[in-house]
């Protein structure tokens, strides 16, 4: 019996040629180390697996046409916005940041101005900030 090293190489050799769709090669490897150690459960587990499947891995991969994408993988409708003068209703309620500085921050690259005490005077004003705890559901299994 060959060292474990030696059939140790033969595995990794044969799983490189795997990896690279040298699938016979593979099969060649793994087999050379049956030859020395026929009871390595790992080297029988790849050539079962390999001559099992050999025409399911050797066949060119299928792409589905367009209108059979699984997924719903759909191109995206486009989406048109129209607003209609008169649709919504005038409010009284003014907006939470009056200054203009804040606003001007939404634009500016780098902005230069502190608007911290504008917001520290609003929060001391208003009432508590609320904290918001999102969760997502997982997605479907398939």
């Amino acid at each position: 019996m060959a060292p474990p090293s030696d059939i140790d190489r033969l595995i990794a050799l044969g799983l490189n040629r795997y990896g690279a769709g040298d699938l016979d090669g593979a099969l060649l490897m793994w087999e050379e180390a049956l030859a020395i150690d026929p009871d390595n459960a790992k080297a029988a587990s790849y050539v079962d697996y390999v001559r099992h499947n050999y025409e399911l891995l050797g066949a060119e991969p299928q792409i589905a046409p367009a209108d059979e994408a699984p997924f719903g993988i759909e191109e995206e409708p486009e989406y048109h916005i129209e607003i209609i003068e008169g649709e919504l209703e005038h409010r009284d309620s003014q907006p939470m940041f009056p200054d203009d500085a804040v606003d001007a921050g939404w634009f500016d690259d780098e902005a230069t101005h502190d608007v911290s005490g504008v917001v520290n005077a609003n929060a001391a004003n208003g009432p508590p900030p609320i904290e918001l705890e999102l969760e997502a559901e997982p997605p479907p299994a398939p």
